[in-house]
Parts: structure tokens; C-alpha cells; sequence
């Protein structure tokens, strides 16, 4: 169902008065876009938040300290010690 949100527009290119806009219509036959929809506002709004695509390929920071484990992480939590 998910899917069939996703594909239900199509896009067509509208020029004129200088500029040039994509407006999007539903295709025949299928009437249902509210997730399409939904996950397009999600995109503006982390847009507006900066996320971006260099998110992506950002790689993280390397640790200067040893590599621990999972339970030793635990274990120092429950400590009461810094990691």
C-alpha cells in the first residue's frame, strides 16, 4: 500500500512568466496519496532542520580512547563510572 501511495502522482513541467514549476497530479484510477504526502512533509521538515544529503556521506569521528564492549559499557554505567 505504501508503494502504490508513493506512485499515484506524476509530475509535469509548466513554464511560463520567467519560470519554470513542476506540478504534480494524480494518475486515473488511483486516489489515495495520504502517505505519499505524509512522507513529503517529513522531507521539507528535516529540510528546514538542515538534514541534507551530505548527512549521509558525513563519516563519523574517530575514538581516541580504547574500544569497549557493549557490557563493558554497561557495566561502567552501573558503576557509576565515565566512559
Amino acid at each position: 500500500m505504501f508503494a502504490d501511495h508513493c506512485v499515484s502522482e506524476y509530475r509535469t513541467r509548466l513554464e511560463g512568466n520567467g519560470r519554470v514549476i513542476d506540478a504534480w497530479k494524480l494518475k486515473p484510477g488511483l486516489n489515495e496519496n495520504h502517505w505519499w504526502d505524509g512522507l513529503v512533509g517529513c522531507v521539507v521538515g528535516a529540510s528546514m532542520e538542515g538534514a541534507g544529503p551530505r548527512m549521509v556521506t558525513r563519516q563519523r569521528a574517530k575514538s581516541t580512547g580504547p574500544k569497549l564492549s557493549f557490557a563493558d559499557r554497561q557495566r561502567a554505567k552501573r558503576e557509576g563510572r565515565a566512559v
